[in-house]
């Protein structure tokens, strides 16, 4: 039996028209280490993955454990204790980590050190060195657990559902949470980076 030419030409067009799946490529990955010590833990886990990243927790609170997830990834995110020179990967055990300690680092897009401050010496200068980052975000001084909860919440909402550069997202949550530049504690932005 033969077709008309509308049903070919029916059949032709419908075949285009279909939707097919297309494989999601993966946007890039992601560390994440919480030092413990803080009542809350970062929103990442639950923002990052929904752009497609891919989001690792070094679960292991020792320098050379993060030190081998630096080299395969591109955003670091912390979440714990902290001053302007080091990081407390384990609050347990007292393990700090320093930006000296960093090594495999190459390219990083964004350096998220959500912990007293930070970026309080040259807007985390050494931080941005040692990770060879674009951005790097932190706090000015010191900060109360529930302060820099709130903002980890409102930065990734800002750079992960409204598309925003990561200096962007800093100006948004301090537009958001009341903070300003002149008083202290503030977030920071040292460079600017977009994740996707």
């Amino acid at each position: 039996m033969k077709r008309s030419p509308w049903v070919e030409l029916f059949l032709v067009a419908a075949a285009f028209l279909t939707v097919r799946p297309l494989a999601i490529a993966e946007t890039g990955k992601a560390m994440v280490r919480e030092g413990g010590g803080t009542f809350f833990g970062t929103d990442v886990g639950y923002y990052l993955p929904q752009r497609n990243y891919t989001v690792t927790y070094v679960t292991t609170g020792t320098i050379a454990a993060v030190n081998s997830e630096i080299a395969l990834n591109k955003v670091f995110v912390f979440n714990g204790h902290g001053n302007s020179s080091d990081i407390t990967i384990d609050y347990n055990n007292s393990v700090f980590m320093s930006y000296t300690d960093v090594s495999g680092a190459e390219n990083y897009k964004l350096v998220f050190l959500n912990s007293c401050s930070s970026c309080a010496n040259s807007n985390g200068d050494a931080w941005k060195s040692a990770f060879r980052a674009t951005s790097v975000v932190g706090w000015s001084d010191l900060v109360s657990d529930w302060a820099a909860d709130e903002f980890d919440d409102y930065f990734w909402y800002y750079v992960c559902i409204g598309n925003q550069y990561t200096g962007a997202a800093v100006v948004s949550c301090m537009y958001q949470l009341g903070y300003s530049f002149t008083l202290v504690p503030h977030p920071v932005a040292n460079g600017s980076a977009y994740l996707f």
